[in-house]
Formats: structure tokens, sequence, C-alpha cells
């Protein structure tokens, strides 16, 4: 019989697991001040591979050319919003499709509902939108796209299949097409993942505890993947762009590296909005570049601080 501990445990996990936004309410038009606006990288943009700093127009030149663009956020930063609704708007056109973490798959009928000129209420009732994602940091973003002619497609998996998959039920990973990369990642790198997810969940829940968070992560993964590569249809769009969380366009245990399998010869360019972090002033201090997990990191100022870990620590 599970204690009371492991019982909050698994019951903290399927929360962090079934919402659609883990990293808590801050969204665009809270009044709480950005932090380290005057970083000496905020508003920078890098170039990891060329050791070198780039404009945002150049930047986005170099965008226009490439297949796969993944653009990884923090959920919760204002700026990174804006920012990218600056890249969707230069960058989309009628051959671009646009992938989104923040939609499942049970949306995609109601997508196909929408037309060019919906305003942004009416894109919501199309949608059904709920608050677990915030819709003023995500409906602009879907109207861009719209206007633009673009392609819009639900990356995520839904509620049902996040449920089969935490109770263990993973064999229908091996008979669906779209899933075909879930196990990329070998032993080794769901070791590494579990450790991230340990740190990112304030190492409360225990390292074994999170497998059915693994699973359910690469499978997400998976499946944004597949779309971003048109989800096996031979349709007009020529090129994608996915809009996720910072760590599920990681090179090494993201979307990139189920891209890789799927498609070897696949281009991609990986951005990375990273917030600026004090005492860290130069690119080179940062993971992301040591590790090479990025290609381009455009720093911003930091979201208002939110203790994220409250609610578990108090539960220990």
């Amino acid at each position: 019989m599970k204690s009371l501990a492991e019982l909050r445990l698994a019951s903290l996990l399927m929360v962090f697991l079934l919402a659609a936004n883990p990293s808590g309410v801050v969204h665009a038009g809270d009044a709480a001040p950005m932090r380290f606006a005057d970083h000496p990288l905020s508003g920078r943009i890098f170039d990891v591979k060329r050791d070198a700093f780039v404009d945002e127009p150049e930047l986005v030149e170099r965008l226009r050319g490439i297949r796969l663009v993944l653009v990884g956020e923090k959920h919760d930063n204002d700026e990174h919003h804006l920012i990218e609704r600056r890249l969707l708007d230069r960058l989309v056109d009628n051959r671009t499709r646009v992938v989104f973490e923040m939609m499942d798959e049970s949306q995609q009928p109601l997508i196909e509902t929408l037309e060019r000129g919906d305003a942004m209420e009416v894109i919501r009732d199309k949608l059904s939108w709920t608050d677990r994602w915030p819709w003023p940091d995500y409906g602009p973003l879907i109207r861009t796209v719209l206007e633009r002619g673009g392609t819009i497609v639900a990356g995520n998996i839904d509620r049902e299949r996040i449920g089969t998959l935490y109770s263990g039920e993973t064999g229908w990973l091996d008979d669906d097409p779209r899933f075909a990369s879930h196990d990329v990642l070998g032993h080794a790198g769901r070791e590494a993942f579990r450790e991230r997810l340990y740190v990112s969940h304030c190492e409360v829940m225990p390292r074994e505890s999170l497998d059915p968070m693994i699973t359910i992560q690469t499978a997400r993964d998976a499946s944004m993947a597949h779309a971003m590569l048109g989800n096996g249809d031979a349709g007009p769009p020529t090129r994608s762009i996915l809009v996720a969380g910072g760590f599920h366009t990681r090179r090494d245990l993201g979307v990139p590296a189920h891209i890789g399998f799927l498609d070897s010869k696949a281009e991609t360019a990986i951005l990375l909005l990273r917030e600026a972090e004090p005492g860290l002033s130069m690119p080179g201090d940062y993971d992301e570049v040591s590790t090479a997990s990025a290609d381009y990191l455009w720093f911003t100022p930091a979201a208002p601080e939110k203790d994220y870990c409250a609610d578990l620590v108090q539960g220990e």
C-alpha cells in the first residue's frame, strides 16, 4: 500500500502531465515588471556556430532559408511571446506550416474551421480554448499565422493519450507511425532526460517515479516532429515552424532528435529565447552554448519571479 507521501507525489506528477501549461499562471499582461532588462546580453542574439552576435534582420533572413525552424520559449515570459509574434509575421506565408505545442490533436478538427479574417474572439470560440494556455499569450500568435496565410497544426498529444501512457499502456506507440521516433533517445538519453526533469521539478519527485513523464514527454516530442515533417501528408506547405517550450527544442533531447531519426537530411535551425541571468554576462557562460543544444540564443529579460516549487516542497 502506498504511503500518503507517495500518493501525493503521484497526484502532483499527474498535475504536471495533464496541465497544458505547467509553468504557472504568470503571462503577458500581468503587472509585475520583467527582471534584468539592463543585463548586458538582454536583447542580443548570439549565433552559437559562428561564435558571434547577429542582429534581428540578419537572423530573420537566415531563418527564411531553413526548412524547419524551432523556436523555444519560456512559457510565462511576455517578451518571448512578443518576439514570436514578430518572427511569425516576418517568416510565415502560404507555404508555411506552424506547429504549436499549445494545441493537441483533439483540436485539429477545430483548427480546420478557422478562416483568415476571423477576429480574436471568433478564433477563441472556434477552438474552444481553455485557460490552460493563457489566450493573451497565444491568441495573437495564432491570429498572426492566419493573417499571413499559414497552416496551423496541433503538435501535442491529447489528455486521453497522456492518461494511457501514465498508466503504463505504451504498446500503441510502436503501432502508430506518428510515434515512430518515440524511443530515439535510448537508455543514455532517457537517463539524461530523467536528471533534467528531476532538477526542473524541484528535486522532490523520486527519480524512479519520473518514468511516465519521460515516456509522455518523448511521445509529445515525437508528435511535434512528425507534425513538422507534414504528418505524412504531401500538402502545399514546404516549411515548418515550431513554437514550443525551450526544453522541447533541445538538439540532444527534444524534437530535433526525433526529426533527425525521421529524416536525417532535414535542415533545422533552433532558436532559443533565453532569459538572461545575473552573473552570466557572456554567451559562453550559458549551458546551451557549451553544449550547442541550440543554433541561436536570443537573450531577453526574465519573467517576474515565481516560486513554482512551493507547493511541492510544502507537501514534503
